[in-house]
């Protein structure tokens, strides 16, 4: 199934409107018409705020073969050379290298609020980020919402 019709799939499973999704989105309802005809794709931003408010597996939601969702960071990266270790050595499926050497957390005593601050920069509205949170508050709770859907916050 392609992310058009997935995304659908999922608005209409949760009885929702275009409109009401895209402000649980901040975007348009006119952005979540053009992905939902596959006129254009969403960010991984959109992406990761979909699996986070419909508390969906993210590595597997949206059939992106090769690439996955960090459960820990919530980063998306493509598997070679970007994945974490086990203690046995073997890639992990789970965790980005960042993240995950040997089986062991990279900070092991981070919060998850730490893990928001760290990433929220990234997150924000930009030239470069045009889908990102339109402010700081509004990033921290949304961003908190989602991290508690991966694995290592639940």
């Amino acid at each position: 199934m392609d992310i058009a019709n997935k995304i659908v799939e999922i608005r209409k499973a949760n009885n929702i409107t275009q409109e009401e999704l895209a402000r649980k989105l901040f975007v348009t309802r006119q952005a979540v018409s053009r992905w939902e005809n596959g006129d254009t794709m969403p960010s991984i931003e959109i992406l990761q705020k979909i699996t986070g408010l419909f508390k969906l597996d993210t590595n597997t939601s949206f059939g992106v073969a090769g690439t996955f969702f960090c459960q820990s960071c919530g980063s998306h990266y493509p598997t070679e050379g970007f994945n974490g270790s086990n203690k046995n050595g073997e890639a992990s499926d789970d965790y980005c290298k960042y993240c995950l050497v040997d089986g062991s957390y990279g900070k092991p005593n981070e919060t998850v609020e730490e893990m928001v601050e760290q990433g929220l920069p990234w997150r924000l509205k930009s030239d470069n980020n045009p889908d990102g949170y339109p402010d700081a508050e509004t990033a921290r709770e949304e961003m908190l919402m989602f991290y508690k859907t991966l694995k290592r916050w639940q």
